[in-house]
């Protein structure tokens, strides 16, 4: 479970802007990143309501320091809001984030987090190939998110490729 410096997270609605970050937010998170190997090629800005904005920014896991499968709210340049790291196998490598999404997963009127991006294994004759994978990070309420395992492997069984796809798995899943 990750504990959240912002638990108004879950009062809030959803991104109204999203926008990329500038050299400004870049240069002042050095610090606060330089020990993850921030993507900043995919971190980007985004409005959750009140002109609250805070940085999602792909970092180096510290489970799977080879590669960028965790994921830093900032909420400043010396404060990280929150971190998830990804639940995928090991053995995956993870490449470009296709999509971020903050739906109401499980019907309890908070906001819950899904990262869509492609993995690839480097294993055999189509490892090199990227696939699509979604995660999903349920809202426990002040200002805990936790991976849902059950949801998670059903994303992954049934190839969910989209937010919609997330969605309705989670439809299945809460019952909501």
């Amino acid at each position: 479970m990750i504990t959240l410096t912002l638990a108004f997270l879950a009062a809030h609605p959803p991104a109204r802007q999203v926008f990329p970050l500038g050299s400004k937010e870049t240069a002042a998170y050095e610090d606060l990143l330089k020990d993850r190997d921030p993507g900043w090629d995919q971190a980007f800005n985004f409005d959750i309501g009140g002109g609250t904005l805070l940085s999602f920014v792909p970092v180096k896991s510290k489970e799977r320091p080879e590669t960028r499968c965790a994921y830093a709210l900032v909420e400043s340049p010396t404060k990280i809001a929150a971190e998830l790291e990804s639940t995928t196998p090991s053995s995956w490598a993870c490449d470009e984030i296709d999509a971020v999404g903050f739906p109401d997963l499980d019907g309890d009127g908070k906001l819950d987090i899904v990262v869509v991006r492609e993995f690839m294994t480097g294993i055999g004759p189509t490892g090199a190939q990227p696939f699509t994978v979604a995660e999903a990070w349920i809202n426990k309420g002040g200002g805990k998110f936790a991976a849902d395992e059950t949801l998670n492997e059903s994303l992954e069984k049934k190839k969910a490729k989209t937010i919609g796809d997330v969605k309705k798995l989670a439809k299945a899943r809460f019952g909501k």
